[in-house]
Parts: C-alpha cells; structure tokens; sequence
C-alpha cells in the first residue's frame, strides 16, 4: 500500500484571490511536488450562489458526481484543486 504524504498549509500562506465583494471566496497558494510547479487554489462553498456556481458546477463535473471532498481554511468550507504552470 501507498503510504499517505501530508502537506499542511498555513493559514497565512493562502493569497486571497476572490471578488471585491468576497475576497477569500477564492484562495491561492504555489507548490511544487517532485519538481511540478502548482497553483493550488482553494474555493469557497459555504454559499453557493449565482456567483460561484460556476465553480461549484466545474469541480462536481470534474470528479463526476455531485459531492466532493472540502477541508477548512479559517472558519470556511473549501474545494481544492490543483493545476499545474508553466514559467
């Protein structure tokens, strides 16, 4: 079996990257894992409204089912995803 690597990210580490009106509603740190650079960002789901339902919709196609896994950043409710950049 796989042993299970944990990455735990600060708190303060996390740029928000949301809407004026909701600026943590979308989080961003870098990582590199094995040399692959990586935005790994962070959206909010405490409200899925008009405005992030694009996301919400996004990430439930994406892992082909309706409910997905969150973790919590501060006192919010988040769907991580991460993709990988170039320089």
């Amino acid at each position: 079996m796989t042993q299970k690597m944990t990455l735990n990210i600060p708190e303060n580490e996390w740029e928000a990257m949301g809407y004026d009106c909701d600026p943590t509603a979308r989080l961003l740190v870098l990582i590199s894992i094995n040399g692959l650079d990586m935005h790994l960002e962070a959206f909010a789901i405490d409200k899925v409204d008009e405005m992030h339902w694009d996301i919400y919709d996004g990430v439930s196609r994406a892992v082909e089912r309706a409910d997905f896994a969150t973790t919590v950043i501060g006192n919010r409710k988040y769907v991580l995803i991460a993709t990988p950049f170039f320089d």
